[in-house]
């Protein structure tokens, strides 16, 4: 499985939609948002602030394990129910030869640039290619 994490702008506009889904901090259109950065909180739809953008990262990864891990005996499982999703997607693009680009305003390993910086979209990537790894295996 190959996935990508590219700007929403830079990148994003240029790919074909059915390969590129959008992660930003909205809640009402990603159950998958970042809620964390290193930005004063005005200035971001995020709720929360955080020293550095490692800091904002790891808060994330932290939210985002402790959320699936509680989930796991609930009926309604809407952040397992997403990145299941995310992953259907990432295996039918899989199939066809193609790439799953989760889209941010972070960063762009399609065109880098020197200020783009690890985000939230990278630790969905490991998410999603640990899975792919672990049911390749079986």
């Amino acid at each position: 499985m190959d996935i990508k994490v590219i700007h929403a702008k830079r990148s994003a506009l240029k790919l074909p939609k059915d390969e590129v889904v959008y992660l930003d901090r909205t809640i009402g259109k990603s159950k998958l948002a970042n809620q964390w950065t290193h930005l004063p909180v005005g200035r971001t739809k995020a709720q929360f602030q955080t020293k550095t953008v490692q800091e904002a990262v790891q808060c994330y990864e932290q939210w985002l394990k402790d959320t699936v891990n509680s989930e796991v005996n609930k009926s309604d499982k809407p952040i397992g129910s997403s990145l299941r999703v995310l992953f259907t997607l990432g295996l039918r693009l899989h199939a066809q030869g193609k790439t799953l680009h989760l889209a941010c305003w972070c960063k762009d390993e399609l065109y880098t640039k020197q200020y783009d910086h690890v985000c939230h979209c990278d630790v969905i990537k490991r998410v999603l290619l640990a899975r792919f790894k672990k049911q390749s295996q079986t």
